[in-house]
Parts: structure tokens; sequence; C-alpha cells
């Protein structure tokens, strides 16, 4: 009997998630990565007609991913645990799941009306939209395919789609309580410079837990960083050679500023957290390897991926017109950093 892409995840130690994209000819991983897990399997005698059997006769799902998940450095870290919670719902359920990523200079008229001549063709039975960033005019315009829609990360009230979110504003909550009760004075924020509507929920948490907790908001020092690890780095850097103060401890809005500012602040002289903690929000696989390791707020994002899997079936099977927003709770993750 040949190899197994559970065994071959293990031999080649790879996410199985990365090898059923590789095995599946879908995106989400490098072309090196795909080449090594197609030559290993040849190798190992894995049985390809297992695919072309498995897919007959299946329902299909398409997750399309936003810009903002697009990017290229985010694609592995929260998209992939994502992928997995979901195809782990679909296979049991003989459902296959294909892959559209999205990017900005995409979202034009012309590019739309082909994606959706692209859903109708592919005889897709639902679509699972991830992002918060993912526009409601395109939202509305996938409306018209009547098919059942499931966001993920995102939700608005006025649209006929069911959601799976984050309790971001309970996050910066956590956050803002930790940090000043461990170190005894008002914290910091590191806010990214691309916003979308979560990170403003964080923040608004994040203030109102200080406001009630007797700290004052207006006071709270606010530094704006880009939201790539090296963009964070580049501009930590620049605020700490123009000798603006710094806090005691931050809260950054997502893994990726905490990361950067942590690299800026450590090339620079500064302990981390000895003169300065920094802690940041999603535990992505980064935030446990770096040093030190990274204290944030985690997302159960595969848990997430299983709900909206879950959430696709059910209206499936039972439509409805009533939708519903199933908020996650966060929680904190206690490390080395803060």
């Amino acid at each position: 009997m040949g190899i197994t892409g559970k065994e071959l995840a293990k031999k080649l130690k790879l996410s199985e998630t990365a090898v059923s994209m590789a095995l599946h000819n879908k995106p989400g991983v490098s072309t090196e990565t795909r080449r090594k897990v197609l030559k290993a399997a040849e190798r190992y005698g894995y049985d390809f007609d297992r695919i072309e059997r498995k897919n007959t006769n299946k329902r299909k799902i398409c997750l399309i991913v936003g810009n903002y998940l697009s990017k290229k450095g985010r694609v592995t870290l929260f998209f992939e645990d994502i992928t997995a919670g979901i195809n782990q719902i679909l296979e049991d359920e003989m459902c296959q799941l294909d892959i559209n990523m999205l990017n900005s200079m995409q979202l034009s008229e012309n590019y739309i009306n082909e994606l959706l001549m692209n859903i109708r063709v592919a005889s897709y039975s639902g679509l699972i939209l991830l992002g918060a960033d993912m526009p409601k005019s395109f939202i509305q315009a996938l409306l018209v395919l009547s098919l059942p829609i499931v966001l993920i990360d995102t939700f608005y009230e006025d649209l006929p789609c069911s959601a799976i979110t984050v309790n971001n504003r309970f996050g910066g909550a956590i956050a803002a309580n930790y940090l000043a009760t461990k170190y005894l004075e008002e914290p910091g924020y590191l806010r990214c410079r691309y916003r979308v509507k979560n990170f403003d929920k964080r923040i608004n948490g994040f203030m109102e837990r200080l406001r009630d907790d007797g700290w004052s908001r207006h006071k709270v020092n606010v530094h704006t960083l880009s939201h790539t690890i090296e963009g964070a780095k580049a501009d930590m850097e620049n605020i700490i050679k123009k000798g603006e103060p710094l806090c005691r401890a931050y809260f950054a809005e997502t893994d990726m500023l905490a990361i950067g500012a942590i690299k800026a602040l450590q090339e620079n002289g500064y302990r981390v957290p000895e003169d300065v903690a920094i802690m940041g929000f999603e535990n992505i696989t980064l935030a446990s390897l770096i040093d030190p390791k990274l204290t944030t707020i985690d997302i159960p994002s595969t848990y997430m991926g299983q709900l909206a899997a879950e959430k696709i079936l059910e209206l499936l099977k039972y439509p409805t017109n009533h939708t519903s927003n199933t908020k996650v709770s966060v929680s904190l993750i206690e490390r080395e950093s803060a």
C-alpha cells in the first residue's frame, strides 16, 4: 500500500494542510514546496488516483481570501490554520474546497464578472469569504449567485450572510488590563497603518478598559507602524532614532507589528521585556519561535474554520433567510516578551 498524505507530511516535516494543497494543486504553498511534495509522493508510491476518485461527484465549496491575508508573509500564518479547520469538516462530508486569492488590483467590474462566471461554471454549492477587509460591495456582487455565503472575520448586519468573527474588543481589553496591572503604568499602543474594522475594535476595547480602570485614554502613547514585520521594524527604528519617549509596555494590534517592534528595540540596545515589554494579537506560528517568545492574544483560527465549514453545510441542508454572527472568544497566551 502506498504512502498516505498524513504519512508524507510527517516524513517531510510539513503540515498536513501544506501537503494536501500541494497534492491537490491548490494555492497556498510555494512552488518549491509543491515540487518537493510531488517528488516525494511519487518516490514513496502515493496513489494519485485517490484524488480523482475522491473528487468524483463531490460538492464543491469556494473559499475566497481577501486582500490583506493574500499579501506576502501572511498567507501561511492565519490563513493556513483557517483552511485546515475548514478542510477537517468538509473532507469528512466528502466536499471539495477550492481557494481563490484576491488582491486590490483585481476588484474591478470586469474581474468580478469573470469571477461570477467562473463560480457558475465550476458549479460551487456555497462560498466562504475570509478577510476582515472583504468589501461590502464585493459581497453584494456575489449575492446574485443565490448561493449560501459564510463570512469569516467580518460581518455586515444588513447583508444576508452569516459569519464567524473574533471578539476583538474583548481581546483589546484583556491586553490593557494585563499590561497595566503587571507594570503599574499606562501601556502604549502600536497601531497598524493598514486599517480594517477589527483593528478599530481592538483599540476601542483597549482604550475603554484603561478608562474604566482609571487611566486617562487621552494620554495613551500611540505609534503607527507598517503592517509587515520589516515595515514595522523600520518605523519603530525611526521612532527610537527621533528620541520619542517610549512606554514601559506596549500592546500591538497584530503579532507582525509586535515582532517588528521587538527587532527594532533589540537592535537599538533595548532589552525585551526588561526595558520595554511588548505583546501582540493573533498568536501566529512565529510568535512562539522568536526570542523572546511573544506574549499575545490567541485567536482560535482552526476552530473558526471548523465553525465556518459547519455553517455552510448547515445552510446547504437547511436553507434559511435568517443570519447569525458567531463571535469566537480569545485568550491570553503569556510567554516571555511581556
